[in-house]
């Protein structure tokens, strides 16, 4: 399911490339693949992708399946902004779901005010009942 999720970015990424309308198929300069070595997947799952072409685009990433019955995954990619700067990502999916790292990606705002003691205290106090009650379900399961 991860590794659909990181095709998914891909295909967008993919997607929004600027296209050549049928008149102007020669605006677009050719860009020439420098590498794209894949390994399928063998008997334990475990695949990769290295991928890099001339202007700068490159993506590699590495899989194999989860203790989960899932797909991890984890790798890097990078492309070019229009103007000229690129944007480096790397991301790791798993049953955790996916991460991404980079610095363009926004950032919540730390909170203004420390959180009350007493909001701390009815946290702490409900994860204790919560508890409470997963130890009463298990005793009463047959």
């Amino acid at each position: 399911m991860k590794s659909v999720a990181a095709l998914c970015v891909l295909l967008a990424l993919a997607n929004a490339a600027p296209r050549p309308d049928d008149d102007s198929a020669e605006a677009l300069p050719f860009v020439a693949i420098l590498k794209d070595v894949r390994v399928q997947p063998d008997a334990l799952g475990v695949h990769s992708l290295d991928f890099e072409a001339e202007n700068g685009i490159a993506v590699k990433t590495v899989g194999s399946h989860g203790s989960e019955g899932g797909s991890v995954m984890q790798g890097a990619f990078n492309y070019r902004l229009n103007d000229g700067t690129f944007v480096p990502l790397t991301f790791v999916a798993d049953e955790f779901g996916y991460r991404p790292v980079s610095d363009l990606l926004p950032v919540a705002p730390l909170p203004l005010h420390p959180v009350p003691q007493h909001a701390l205290d009815q946290i702490a106090f409900a994860e204790q009942q919560r508890q409470l009650r997963a130890q009463d379900s298990d005793e009463n399961d047959f």
